[in-house]
């Protein structure tokens, strides 16, 4: 009995494993299914090694995320099988929402977070000095900013110009 992760190696799939967590990684074309039919045997075998241990995977909480132009992914959601159920439109992992917009759902998310922290904040405003309240500020709504910020590098200026998350914050204190 191999232990998951040689499974997984063996069918030439990237992986990264957390605690309770298995991310797969496979780059797919639509014109070639090769590497989605390792994956499915992958799958298959990880599926058979768990049962053997008296184990099963919670197939309610896989997702799978498809990222490509919208004809290329279409194509691939009918090769998928089994998994066409467990598609969504976005998906979490260490608190960044991946999505096919490349992270728009996650800049949405960081903004609504901010809004909470901003009204939050507003609540205690009156018991706190200015140099108090600046620091406050800092502390919640800028950390949140900066939480995974690199992932913002490749993202268009419209994603945040559109929601003005930043300049509404600062122009509300």
């Amino acid at each position: 009995m191999l232990p998951l992760s040689q499974i997984i190696q063996n069918h030439g799939v990237s992986y990264h494993c957390y605690a309770d967590n298995t991310q797969f990684y496979i780059p797919l074309q639509a014109s070639n299914s090769s590497r989605l039919d390792n994956f499915l045997a992958c799958l298959r075998d990880i599926k058979c090694r768990m049962s053997q241990n008296f184990l099963k995977p919670n197939d309610n909480k896989s997702e799978v995320i498809v990222f490509g132009q919208t004809h290329s992914t279409s194509l691939l959601h009918s090769k998928l099988g089994s998994l066409t159920k467990n598609i969504k439109p976005a998906a979490r992992s260490l608190g960044v929402i991946f999505d096919a917009d490349l992270f728009e759902a996650h800049v949405n998310n960081v903004v609504q977070s901010c809004f909470f922290q901003q009204k939050k904040i507003s609540k205690i405003t009156s018991f706190l000095s200015p140099t108090d309240l600046h620091q406050v500020i800092h502390a919640f709504i800028f950390s949140r900013l900066n939480y995974c910020n690199a992932l913002y590098a490749g993202i268009s200026q419209s994603s945040f110009t559109d929601s003005n998350c930043c300049r509404m914050l600062l122009l509300e204190f």
